[in-house]
């Protein structure tokens, strides 16, 4: 299958918050090429100077894109123009360039294998180690160790939403919990839980090619007789989960902020009285209107922020006889 690739202009400026407002519109695979980046490349490695292309090395000046990535059925192109249009008028003090969109398409073996160079292994918290599977790292920390490979699913664990997630499910699970993972992308919140000492986990996405890539991984992590994938939406079936006797001690909610918001009530149904309810994937502009909704159903415990996204830890209230 061929993917269609939308390159957006911009300026080196305009990149961190076009890519968080991309994720925040369901944008689930981009690449990032930041012409700042690439002139301190040059101005670090000035004795290489003379083997740089001068043809090619002009071609980059002034070019900073984001592309993203999407599959042909996907409407998100379409609707491009109009997220732009508000993000120019939301952050009216930055300098976005033009914005100019180009489309065109890309052979999905093409994109599976070109990213893979820029996916390293990276430490989350103070216990947790993200190592791609094609990668070898050391581990002198003897840090607990998650294998991933995404695949198209985008699910890399890079993404600050991701790692919020992660180091609160460091510091939570203790041994024998069980866990509700929706929204599960490449299944790393589900995976990373049962090797952190979760009893067992159950990752929901909407996605079909997301929950068999979460189980490729779950193979990959010698983890799969204590997890299961499901295809499926919660917001038209939430009688999809099976929840277990008493509830779910933790379920994770690492999405976008208007599914979260439509989510509460089933994460708070599959929760045990007590249970711990992990959520991010919201922006800074929608963080104070998402942290309503949770406190009128949980009681909001700690929140935490990584550049432009934020996280709430909250507990089901005891539910009184």
């Amino acid at each position: 299958m061929n993917y269609i690739t939308t390159s957006i202009y911009t300026t080196s400026e305009g990149i961190e918050p076009l890519c968080d407002r991309l994720t925040a519109v369901g944008a689930q695979g981009f690449s990032v090429e930041d012409e700042q980046e690439f002139n301190d490349f040059l101005e670090n490695n000035k004795k290489y100077w003379n083997y740089v292309d001068e043809e090619f090395a002009d071609s980059r000046k002034g070019l900073s894109r984001v592309t993203v990535y999407t599959a042909p059925e996907d409407d998100l192109p379409k609707r491009l123009p109009d997220v732009l249009a508000r993000l120019r008028e939301d952050l009216p003090e930055i300098d976005f360039g033009s914005l100019r969109i180009e489309t065109g398409e890309v052979d999905e073996n093409e994109w599976a294998d070109s990213w893979k160079k820029y996916y390293k292994p990276f430490n989350v918290g103070s216990r947790l180690l993200v190592r791609p599977e094609w990668e070898e790292t050391d581990n002198p920390e003897g840090r607990v160790v998650f294998i991933n490979n995404p695949g198209m699913a985008f699910g890399s664990g890079e993404h600050e939403t991701t790692r919020l997630c992660m180091t609160e499910l460091e510091r939570l699970i203790k041994g024998g919990e069980k866990v509700l993972d929706m929204g599960c992308g490449s299944g790393i919140l589900s995976i990373v839980s049962v090797l952190l000492g979760a009893e067992s986990a159950l990752g929901v996405d909407i996605d079909s090619n997301a929950a068999e890539v979460s189980a490729d991984n779950a193979a990959l992590n010698s983890v799969s007789d204590k997890t299961r994938f499901l295809a499926g939406d919660l917001l038209e079936s939430p009688d999809l989960i099976s929840v277990p006797e008493g509830g779910f001690d933790v379920v994770c909610a690492n999405i976008v902020a208007d599914v979260i918001i439509a989510l509460l009530p089933t994460a708070f149904d599959c929760l045990k009285d007590g249970g711990v309810f992990i959520t991010s994937g919201i922006i800074d502009d929608r963080f104070e209107e998402v942290k309503a909704a949770v406190a009128d159903r949980f009681e909001i415990v700690s929140t935490a922020k990584d550049s432009s996204w934020c996280q709430i830890t909250a507990l089901k209230r005891v539910q009184k006889p």
